[in-house]
């Protein structure tokens, strides 16, 4: 990652350092700062880019993603790829507005994507598979698909499919993907959120790797997994995939399954700006330091300072 390359002159990052302390201000407390708490102000109303339908789930419901920003370097974040999962799903809602009111702190070869929602036939249902009962993060081609798959609850008789791809949900997301890619010419990083195995928060590292995850473990209070997924063995799986045809993906395990606060969420809206976004992945980077990040990371981690 390139965290020294030029963003602007000094006022551009005087405002992206105030906006990115209000911020901090939202989940301060729990590292015991002196931040002051702000009078609230009337809300304007947000206004939402216009969903663009990537497919259709096995039932006919759409998949759609939201564009912020028009840059060429994608930044996609995916919720729901279990329908179980339905916190994921308002994670990236809630990501989504929040970002919509903060455009300007976008650089202007970012575009970033929100799909809250891969799965939406079990999401309209609460379950983990699609209308046809398998596991969308075991249907990819991934070089070891296999047609069953294994959970928490152990092996699953047609988990993954009839064939890789087999899915409409997955199709969509691989054909766009590859669209992203071979438009931009750019790397393109994918986000999927998921919830709640381990129950502790967690941080996987996929092909974008420690020099990734690991920052942005820390921003959002989360343990960055060592190592592949350990708990059940897992094949045809969308990470495995993705470091195959050259993007940059990981996931992430929310805690429980329970709709994260407006403060949680914001720590994740900072944790995709910096790290993700403007690609700092050290604390004494810009966007780490100018906005305080260093210091209140350390704070709420360890008390000490930021090791990194």
């Amino acid at each position: 990652m390139t965290g020294t390359r030029g963003y602007g002159h000094r006022a551009a990052w005087l405002t992206l350092a105030s906006a990115l302390v209000g911020i901090l201000l939202l989940v301060g407390g729990a590292g015991g700062g002196s931040f002051a708490a702000k009078p609230a102000k009337a809300e304007s109303p947000i206004t939402l880019p216009e969903p663009e339908p990537i497919g259709y789930s096995v039932e006919g419901r759409p998949i759609v993603a939201f564009r912020l920003g028009s840059g060429p370097r994608p930044v996609v974040i995916v919720g729901a790829i279990h329908g179980s999962e339905g916190n994921t799903e308002t994670l990236v809602h809630q990501l989504l507005r929040h970002f919509a009111t903060t455009l300007h702190l976008l650089p202007p070869e970012v575009s970033l994507y929100f799909l809250p929602a891969l799965n939406p036939d079990g999401l309209s249902r609460g379950e983990r598979y699609n209308a046809r009962g398998v596991d969308l993060n075991r249907n990819w081609d991934s070089g070891d698909w296999q047609p069953d798959s294994r959970d928490a609850s152990g092996r699953v008789a047609g988990g993954g499919g009839a064939a890789p791809f087999s899915e409409p949900e997955t199709k969509a997301l691989a054909e766009w993907l590859f669209a992203q890619r071979d438009a931009s010419g750019q790397r393109v990083t994918v986000l999927f959120y998921h919830s709640a195995y381990p129950p502790n928060g967690v941080v996987m590292s996929g092909s974008a790797g420690p020099s990734v995850t690991h920052p942005f473990a820390r921003v959002v209070g989360y343990r960055p997994a060592s190592g592949r997924w350990e708990a059940y063995p897992v094949t045809g799986t969308a990470p495995i995939w993705c470091s195959h045809h050259g993007l940059s993906c990981f996931e992430v395990e929310l805690p429980d399954h329970r709709p994260l606060s407006d403060a949680q969420a914001q720590r994740h809206a900072a944790a995709i700006l910096s790290v993700l976004v403007w690609e700092q992945t050290r604390p004494d980077q810009r966007c780490f330091a100018e906005t305080g990040f260093a210091w209140r990371v350390a704070s709420v981690r360890s008390g000490n300072r930021v090791e990194g």
